[in-house]
């Protein structure tokens, strides 16, 4: 694939975790199931602050109890119990508000910023997939990338995969937060964003996940958010 944009040097999302090396932060590193299942917002923001080396990285079991209790998941009552049943009912609904999000990135990263030099200060922008032209959200996408300023990206329901492990594996890419370090194009002219997701790194059909809309767009929006520290 041809590399349309990415982030400087996207291995500063390289960690190591418990003596193995992940690309990015791994909701799975959580200790409760709920956490685990609804965690992806809090590790995006936490993937973030990586990234712009506002976490010094030793001690990263508090910084992901700080992610998460910056932005708790929506958990449902008893929801360990409902995981382990036998109904295979959701535990959590995660978070799936942009605003909410926007809103936790500037106050997350603007005082661990402000740790690092209190002149820094958090800039944040946000697009709703619907709300956009294809070529428009392309062009935002890839000047965000060249100006090296991260993006974490929500789909909620549209359908959509995640290709990991060099393609080999498929998941399903539904009501989950992705850091997002680059932007390529295939030989069929498809749209491609690489991304940091589980701890791992995997690659999603911008054009597929962009032209298949879902009748819940109205209600619960697929977006991005940039940030920008300066």
């Amino acid at each position: 694939m041809r590399v349309i944009a990415q982030l400087d040097n996207p291995h500063k999302l390289d960690v190591s975790y418990k003596n193995q090396l992940y690309f990015g932060a791994s909701q799975n590193w959580f200790h409760r199931g709920n956490m685990i299942e609804g965690g992806c917002g809090p590790i995006m923001g936490l993937n973030m602050g990586l990234y712009l080396g506002l976490l010094e990285r030793k001690d990263l079991e508090s910084d992901l109890r700080d992610a998460y209790s910056g932005i708790p998941p929506f958990e449902l009552p008893f929801g360990d119990r409902i995981r382990k049943s036998k109904l295979k009912l959701p535990s959590t609904f995660g978070v799936f508000s942009l605003k909410r999000m926007d809103k936790f990135i500037q106050e997350y990263l603007g005082t661990k910023g402000f740790k690092v030099n209190n002149k820094l200060k958090v800039h944040t922008e946000t697009k709703v997939l619907a709300g956009m032209c294809f070529g428009d959200l392309l062009s935002w996408i890839k000047d965000s990338l060249d100006q090296n300023h991260p993006l974490g990206l929500l789909n909620t329901f549209r359908q959509s995969y995640i290709y990991m492990e060099n393609q080999t594996i498929k998941k399903n890419f539904r009501t989950h937060w992705v850091m997002v370090t680059g932007l390529l194009q295939d030989t069929r002219g498809h749209y491609y964003l690489v991304c940091s997701t589980w701890g791992k790194k995997g690659l999603i059909n911008l054009t597929d996940l962009y032209h298949k809309k879902s009748l819940l767009d109205p209600l619960f929006q697929s977006g991005m958010i940039k940030v920008k520290m300066n």
